[in-house]
């Protein structure tokens, strides 16, 4: 559990330094058609870290 809440904080303070706070929660929450249409959270609570990685730097590439 400790290491899936360090991950998500890694993901999160990339994410938030391309884009608000506010876009970032929506983004892991909202669902992710590069995941499968999981969410990210979902992802990551799957033990599926290296999709959500794949994910987050294309959302941060956008």
């Amino acid at each position: 559990m400790e290491r899936r809440v360090r991950e998500a904080y890694t993901v999160y303070t990339d994410l938030v330094g391309v884009d608000s706070p506010h876009t970032v929660r929506a983004w892991f929450m909202g669902s992710n058609p590069l995941l499968g249409d999981d969410s990210p959270a979902e992802a990551m609570a799957a033990d599926r870290l290296k999709a959500v990685l794949a994910a987050a730097r294309a959302f941060r590439d956008e």
